[in-house]
């Protein structure tokens, strides 16, 4: 059976008001974020001119929530630290998947060492699953943390 419509209750106006200060607090934060992206993104695209890269604030892209652009198949994207931007080079680890980014790049000089050689891959060797032992199945939990620290001492050393 159908519910009366004069048996529906009504939202009482406290309850309407305070989520209308709430739908209002999420629109303001999502304007403020957007306001906020929209100035990394400048900034970013700025320091990428000044160090010759050919871009424009029209072909940037939401990369990990950093403002990113792609120019000759080379990603880019500007963070803050401090107040200051920020720029690295954002690439796939080919063993792993994981996005990882560059060093900082300040200088055309910065820029030129990335390219030629950084390898996305020993950026975050130690963290890599790829690289990470696996333990024999037939040794106990004790001798699996021998090994890895072996493993561990010997590239070390």
């Amino acid at each position: 059976m159908l519910a009366n419509p004069s048996d529906e209750r009504k939202t009482p106006a406290w309850q309407d008001q305070a989520i209308a200060a709430y739908a209002q607090q999420c629109a303001d934060e999502k304007a403020a974020e957007q306001e906020r992206f929209t100035t990394r993104a400048q900034r970013t695209c700025d320091l990428l001119a000044r160090l010759g890269v050919p871009v424009a604030v029209g072909d940037v892209f939401p990369a990990d929530g950093l403002p990113a652009f792609r120019v000759d198949g080379v990603t880019f994207a500007g963070f803050n630290d401090d107040g200051w931007t920020l720029v690295v080079i954002l690439d796939d680890c080919p063993d792993c998947g994981r996005r990882v980014a560059s060093g900082v790049i300040e200088s055309a000089a910065d820029l030129g060492k990335m390219l030629v050689g950084w390898e996305p891959r020993l950026t975050h060797h130690d963290d890599c699953p790829a690289h990470s032992p696996a333990p024999r199945q037939d040794c106990t939990p004790v001798e699996a943390r021998l090994l890895v620290a072996l493993k561990d001492w010997l590239e070390a050393g």
